[in-house]
């Protein structure tokens, strides 16, 4: 199997910025665009919040080790929180009008 990739990247809207690593897998050998960045956030904090907790969340994805589940469980819900913040009024408003597909 291939070497995995991972990016430090840094996404800004007018007041706010938001300093994440995004991993592509081994397939993924170039920089994503800001819609698959996105598009990962947003797939991310729903698995979050459409669980109801950890072990929920570990079965919806298959996880079948604890320690695994936690570590990533917990990963994922700081960054749908900090996510939520970079959002802002457009979270809370469900006004999400960079979450688009690029072709």
């Amino acid at each position: 199997m291939g070497r995995v990739h991972h990016w430090r990247l840094k996404l800004w809207r007018p007041g706010h910025s938001l300093t994440l690593y995004w991993s592509g897998g081994a397939v993924v050998t170039e920089a994503p665009s800001r819609g698959d960045v996105l598009e990962s956030l947003a797939a991310d904090a729903a698995g979050v919040l459409n669980s109801r907790n950890r072990d929920e969340w570990a079965a919806e994805y298959g996880y079948d080790n604890p320690a695994e589940a936690t570590r990533t469980y917990l990963a994922c819900k700081m960054q749908t929180e900090r996510f939520k913040r970079f959002c802002g009024d457009l979270w809370c408003r469900g006004e999400l009008p960079f979450m688009v597909h690029e072709d």
